[in-house]
């Protein structure tokens, strides 16, 4: 995926459409159906990669604080699903 909200939109919409579950996954959402949410976490966490934060290195020079600041847009949501993980 290319950003970390598409990554969580495209874990939403897998883990609520059971046709485009991975079949592995189907038994594990039918048996514990109160962790859907961690299991869009972990799908979304799962699609994260070094192809989310390439738009950013490739157009800015920020460093430190700045940069964190820079950085929240793609680094927050992936933060918010490490949090829900830890429930």
């Amino acid at each position: 995926c290319g950003d970390s909200e598409a990554a969580l939109v495209h874990a939403e919409v897998c883990v609520s459409d059971s046709a485009t579950l991975a079949p592995a996954l189907v038994p594990v959402l039918a048996a514990v159906p109160a962790q859907r949410e961690r299991l869009v976490a972990l799908l979304t966490l799962a699609m994260a990669g070094e192809e989310i934060l390439d738009s950013f290195f490739a157009h800015s020079d920020a460093v430190g604080p700045l940069m964190r600041r820079k950085l929240a847009p793609w680094t927050e949501p992936m933060r918010a699903q490490m949090r829900r993980l830890r429930g």
